[in-house]
């Protein structure tokens, strides 16, 4: 059938979404759905399930758009509620560089050991560490220290929240920011962005580092973030080439699980 033929990428996705949403402002009484199915018609789908299920079979496979990955890191999870350790266990992680290439980042930690009261945020940050050797990995970003020459007033209006400096091999630089997705810091960054020459880019959901939104939060979610590449006027990178690293490979990048082979439960 048509539809099946049809082939959308994941930004085209996202921008339906986006589209839905507008259209459910402008028009009393349409609830969201009604909304994603009318864009999903206009686009040659019968509903908006008939869309994202012929989207998700149309993303390219892992090995046509793999990114090697020769070396490993060992990625530790230690569940210390009190004094005395719970439970620890140790992942192997592929990585596209070795473990030093890491290490001026921030958010990993000393030893890539990550030390948590309980399982769960435990296993949460453990996951987050992913993301962040995953973004690595996927944009050839280098964690930077430029942050005050980029902001000389600390950035105070630009709407800075989970905030990173990052630069390219030829010295070219990208800040990622986090604010909540629902929040009014994401259109305070834009605004601040096109009032200060800088160009910007929001990432489709799933695409983060921290508390990232899944592909079924609602756009107006208020409890994940969304992630937005801002690039400055001078010595500034692409944000569009860095965004589009990102939506090509972050999914496979991020197919590891990283929790212990039986979980509290399983050992109980």
């Amino acid at each position: 059938m048509a539809p099946n033929r049809i082939s959308l990428s994941p930004l085209q996705v996202e921008n339906i979404k986006r589209a839905a949403t507008k259209r459910k402002r402008a028009t009393p009484g349409l609830t969201h759905s009604e909304a994603l199915d009318q864009l999903a018609t206009e686009h040659g789908f019968s509903n908006w399930s008939l869309l994202a299920k012929a989207a998700n079979q149309a993303k390219p496979s892992p090995g046509r758009a793999a990114i090697p990955r020769n070396f490993e890191v060992r990625v530790s999870g230690w569940v210390i509620p009190e004094r005395q350790v719970a439970q620890f266990w140790h992942v192997y992680m592929p990585s596209r560089y070795p473990e030093k290439h890491y290490r001026g980042f921030r958010r990993i930690p000393e030893h890539w050991d990550v030390k948590r009261r309980s399982f769960e945020s435990t296993l949460t940050a453990m996951e987050q560490l992913r993301m962040n050797v995953a973004f690595m990995d996927a944009t050839e970003l280098l964690p930077s220290k430029a942050f005050v020459s980029l902001f000389p007033d600390f950035g105070q209006d630009a709407g800075l929240d989970h905030h990173c400096v990052w630069r390219t091999a030829d010295a070219k630089y990208i800040v990622s920011n986090e604010p909540y997705r629902g929040s009014s810091k994401r259109e305070v960054t834009k605004r601040w962005c096109e009032a200060n020459g800088w160009s910007y880019r929001e990432l489709p959901k799933s695409i983060g580092m921290h508390n990232t939104c899944s592909a079924e939060c609602p756009d107006d979610c208020t409890f994940h973030t969304a992630l937005v590449l801002m690039s400055p006027p001078k010595k500034g990178a692409d944000v569009d080439l860095i965004a589009e690293r990102l939506i090509a490979h972050f999914e496979e990048l991020n197919a590891i699980a990283m929790g212990p082979e039986k979980t509290p439960a399983d050992a109980s």
